[in-house]
């Protein structure tokens, strides 16, 4: 009994030093950028020494953490090495990555020494450099990549989040990074993750305003229309000042036929943003134009055109150099006279209309020509309109002044 007692002690230095060699070996190989060795390596001394009793902890943890530098540097060396015309050359490298992030997991785990101290480090590595490569993707349009290294960063961070040191503030959540992976989902029509992720970030209160736009729209390409403009309804109230999010929002409820909606979030925005009455004014003729062309309805179609008429005046009134709004008044009319060409059958009051519509669109058309005389439309309609009403001569001044 003695000498078996004597037999394993002289042994342990040994097996002590036999484990250290192999983190060593592991190491050197690392050096020398000699990253597939390592790897190979190291996955045959985990797979041969993971189940032996004898072992230490420590000892599996430090070949655990070994095979997750062995296969992060092996990425890292041929991320750096790919040229922005060859984005592709080494196909799908998420399977060195995952082989890394799960080593270095595995170790933190196990270990209790300074190995888990290291793997939480290169696990907060990971998280700062593939963020980074995703942005490398994106710039290179490789929106596939930019989502891979996107994901795997958040994992990465989530990691780091949730295991912090207890005698530590947790590590904060990257909302940026958040934000890339949500777009990154979008560009790669990943909707329902890239809603859930908007969603997240909404909850946590990030000021980003394109957030709301984004959901908004990945709502609407769901065919969920409500949720869409629930989405911006809550984001014009958190921002009632904010421009581009009253824009966005009144587009949606245009191309959605919301006409009504539409010009009432108009109305409102006029007490918010004073300086911009002849802009709030265009759009609010825009909504009723809008309407008027898709009304099959006579009763409908009168208050819309009187609607669009009265708005796009309004227009031009606090801007009145600005083409756009004098050209969208003059379509307006034009438009009707072409709905209103009489026949033998109209009634006296329908011929009555059109003739009053085309004084009115006459005059209409000639501010809009004195606005820009080279608009091949606006002239267009001008001949149309001066053979109807039979005004010759200007119908042939116009013919001269367009050569």
């Amino acid at each position: 009994m003695k000498r078996t007692v004597t037999l394993i002690l002289l042994l342990s230095p040994f097996f002590l030093l036999a484990q250290s060699n192999k983190h060593t070996k592991l190491q050197v190989l690392v050096d020398k950028h000699q990253y597939n060795k390592a790897c190979q390596k190291a996955d045959k001394w985990l797979k041969k020494d993971i189940n032996k009793k004898h072992l230490s902890k420590e000892h599996i943890a430090g070949l655990w953490y070994y095979k997750g530098k062995a296969y992060s540097a092996s990425y890292f060396q041929k991320v750096n090495e790919l040229r922005s015309d060859d984005n592709d050359a080494y196909g799908d490298l998420s399977y060195l990555i995952d082989e890394a992030i799960n080593s270095f997991q595995a170790t933190h785990e196990l270990s209790r020494d300074v190995f888990q101290v290291k793997a939480f480090q290169q696990i907060n590595a990971l998280h700062q450099f593939l963020s980074m490569v995703s942005k490398r993707y994106y710039k290179i349009e490789n929106y596939e990549r930019y989502y891979v290294n996107a994901k795997r960063a958040r994992i990465c961070n989530l990691y780091v989040h949730d295991h912090s040191p207890w005698y530590k503030d947790p590590y904060p959540i990257d909302t940026k990074l958040m934000y890339s992976l949500a777009y990154a989902a979008e560009l790669t029509k990943r909707d329902e993750e890239a809603i859930t992720l908007y969603e997240q970030l909404l909850n946590m209160g990030d000021d980003q305003q394109d957030i709301y736009k984004n959901t908004s729209h990945l709502y609407l390409s769901l065919g969920d229309t409500i949720k869409a403009i629930n989405v911006l309804d809550y984001g014009t109230s958190l921002y009632p000042n904010s421009k581009e999010l009253l824009y966005y929002k009144l587009d949606l409820l245009l191309n959605v036929g919301m006409y009504e909606e539409a010009y009432q979030e108009a109305e409102n925005a006029h007490n918010f943003f004073p300086s911009l009455k002849a802009e709030l004014y265009f759009i609010q003729g825009s909504t009723y134009d809008r309407a008027f062309l898709a009304s099959n309805e006579d009763s409908k179609t009168a208050f819309y055109f009187e609607r669009a008429t009265k708005a796009y005046r309004q227009a031009i009134s606090h801007s009145p150099n600005t083409y756009t709004y004098s050209y969208n008044l003059a379509a307006l009319y034009y438009n009707k006279v072409l709905l209103l060409s009489p026949t033998i059958e109209d009634s006296f009051e329908r011929q009555e209309e059109y003739i009053k519509t085309i004084k009115e669109a006459k005059l209409a058309l000639e501010n809009a020509y004195q606005l820009d005389k080279k608009q091949e439309s606006i002239i267009s309609a001008l001949e149309f309109i001066y053979e109807r009403t039979n005004e010759v001569d200007k119908l042939e001044s116009l013919k001269v002044s367009r050569g």
